[in-house]
């Protein structure tokens, strides 16, 4: 099934959550997202000040995810665990 355009963005925040940095390579090899798509998400994610890039060696950028991503992503998991109760 495909993702939508919201899960992709935060599934891409999680991923940044769980690790210190990563370049986008590595973002599209864990989401299994196109590496097309991951860059234009990460830019998104960027100017909404969710995720900062990080210029490293040998001109590579990865991206790391900013206090405000991680407030997000609190709220996000909030509101899915909200959700929930409605299942049972």
């Amino acid at each position: 099934m495909r993702r939508s355009k919201i899960q992709s963005h935060i599934e891409i925040l999680q991923t940044l959550a769980n690790c210190e940095k990563l370049i986008s390579t590595h973002i599209t090899n864990i989401t299994y997202l196109n590496h097309k798509y991951v860059n234009e998400c990460l830019s998104s994610l960027r100017e909404h000040h969710l995720v900062q890039e990080l210029k490293e060696h040998k001109k590579r950028k990865a991206y790391t995810i900013t206090e405000k991503g991680v407030k997000v992503l609190e709220l996000v998991s909030k509101i899915d665990d909200s959700l929930h109760c409605f299942n049972d």
